[in-house]
């Protein structure tokens, strides 16, 4: 795609399809939380409670890659209009959905398009606009999918509520139009076309790679042990495809995945950076609300409203960290500062107790928040000014999907981890004097998160046992502390693993303009680059 001939005004225009585009598909991973239990009690289907998230995911993070560069081929506008009308088909089916079965279904559609938009929506910035004026763009588009987080629970809430939760899935239906028409009207296509040989047999091997270790990430820990035959299977088929994949790719002219990438070593840097950055916002985002309501007693009752400090300090920085490099053409110097204010902020929640305060954890979340807005947006504009124009798409996608593959990796990884601590701190804790089931319920994290639930069981007990059953809530709150920050001490390490690779990060000045002539100029600086 073409922008020079571009006036700021139609950039600009791009610019709100894109982030309206960006926004609709990540509000869909937030706002569907708040609605499960509706959902469950009218369709049933408990067993397949966490299926609609993983189906949606799943299919999002194995085809992000091979959309990206489906957009290198055959331009930006018909992928990234195909990807929203699959998204809206998707939501619409996902409303009309009659059991849990085939909303697990529609979820997976909705996922397929949601990694078409996921894909190309970065691009498209990276596209439209010069290396340096891109900085900023980019850091408001990851600003949205922040904002996306903190109202996509409320949304979902309110929506839950009021109306039912089939208008959770149709809510998406009036802004994606609003978004198709825009793009549509605005982005431009592709002027000379080229005839491309597409891989399809890359793209069979590359999922039939993905999706096992995705689903062995997911399961591990959780429906199946580690070790079990289940596990290692789906990990010794995922490996085995990875390797029949990296040999299917050396040997077709337009490869799915150009194993050159990896030849780049900018490219590598941006992706284990993102990886290292997602590892601990999902240390974060998921063992904050934990943390809060299991030890400290807080009555939120979902984890958006919880981690919302955490993503108002994202949102602020992303947006003025991109506005910086756009004036200064660099950003190695906000990939450091990014991973050393985390590893500040891993550091500091993981001396939090039992009797630190709510206002103390707030002011942590926002560190560690702001350290992600500062980093984040660096991978995957350095990835895009290392690379020819032509294969924005395809880097782009690839750094996101490391971002989506590190975001599973960790989950699973730090939660087994948290999990195994805690099991072995309660192995030596005596709950005598307590009813067999009252000590099942103080094993339970999640059990203990909840007030209703205590207040339950406390209503339940006889008088003479509440004494021991505060003490014995106490002191199990006092291990989950210790269990979690643990975790976030692992958090440290990560960020000291990040600090060393933003200081291998090459820099390449960001350009003022897109110049005819920059793909030559790319391609020297990715040779120099490797």
């Amino acid at each position: 795609m073409d922008a020079n001939h571009l006036g700021q005004r139609g950039k600009m225009w791009i610019l709100v399809g894109v982030l309206l585009g960006m926004f609709v598909a990540a509000l869909d991973t937030f706002i569907v939380s708040p609605a499960l239990p509706q959902i469950i009690g009218d369709l049933k289907g408990m067993e397949y409670y966490a299926w609609p998230f993983t189906a949606y995911i799943l299919c999002m993070a194995a085809t992000t890659p091979v959309f990206g560069r489906l957009a290198d081929m055959l331009g930006f506008k018909p992928v990234y209009a195909a990807g929203m009308l699959l998204f809206l088909a998707g939501s619409a089916l996902c409303g009309a959905a009659q059991n849990m079965m085939q909303l697990i279904i529609f979820r997976g559609v909705q996922g397929l398009g949601a990694g078409m938009l996921t894909a190309n929506s970065l691009a498209i910035i990276g596209a439209t606009f010069a290396p340096a004026e891109r900085a900023k763009y980019i850091g408001l588009g990851s600003s949205v999918a922040a904002l996306a987080s903190i109202v996509g629970p409320l949304i979902g809430g309110a929506i839950t509520d009021h109306l039912t939760w089939r208008w959770v899935f149709y809510v998406n239906i009036p802004v994606g139009l609003v978004t198709l028409l825009v793009i549509l009207l605005t982005l431009p296509r592709v002027k000379e076309r080229v005839v491309h040989k597409i891989d399809f047999v890359g793209i069979a091997v590359f999922v039939a790679a993905v999706v096992p270790l995705l689903l062995a990430l997911t399961w591990g820990g959780g429906e199946y042990e580690w070790g079990s035959a289940q596990i290692i299977g789906l990990l010794a088929g995922s490996a085995l495809m990875l390797v029949v994949f990296v040999f299917v790719e050396l040997r077709v002219a337009e490869p799915i995945v150009p194993m050159a990438f990896f030849r780049n070593s900018i490219f590598v840097v941006c992706s284990v950076g993102m990886v290292l950055s997602t590892g601990i916002s999902i240390g974060t985002v998921v063992f904050i609300p934990l943390f809060m309501q299991g030890v400290l007693g807080a009555t939120a009752t979902n984890s958006g409203t919880i981690i919302t400090p955490l993503m108002l300090g994202f949102l602020v920085t992303a947006a003025v960290s991109g506005s910086i490099m756009s004036k200064t053409q660099k950003y190695k110097v906000f990939a450091l500062l990014g991973f050393l204010v985390m590893g500040i902020g891993a550091f500091l929640l993981s001396q939090a107790g039992i009797a630190t305060s709510r206002t103390t954890m707030l002011l942590y979340m926002v560190v560690i928040g702001a350290g992600m807005g500062l980093a984040v947006p660096v991978f995957s504009l350095a990835a895009q000014n290392a690379v020819p124009q032509s294969q924005v798409g395809s880097v782009t996608s690839l750094v996101q999907f490391f971002r989506l593959l590190g975001s599973t990796l960790f989950s699973a990884v730090l939660g087994t981890a948290m999990s195994t601590s805690l099991q072995n701190r309660l192995a030596g804790v005596s709950f005598a004097g307590l009813p067999e089931q009252v000590t099942t319920f103080l094993q339970n994290p999640q059990a203990i998160s909840s007030p209703e639930a205590i207040d339950q069981v406390t209503a339940a007990l006889p008088a003479g046992l509440l004494a021991a059953f505060e003490q014995a809530l106490g002191q199990v709150r006092g291990l989950l502390a210790e269990s979690i920050t643990s975790v976030w001490t692992v958090g440290v390490l990560i960020a000291v693993a990040g600090l060393v690779a933003a200081v291998l990060l090459k820099e390449i000045p960001l350009r003022k303009e897109i110049l005819r002539e920059e793909t030559a100029a790319a391609q020297e600086a990715t040779s120099e680059a490797a």
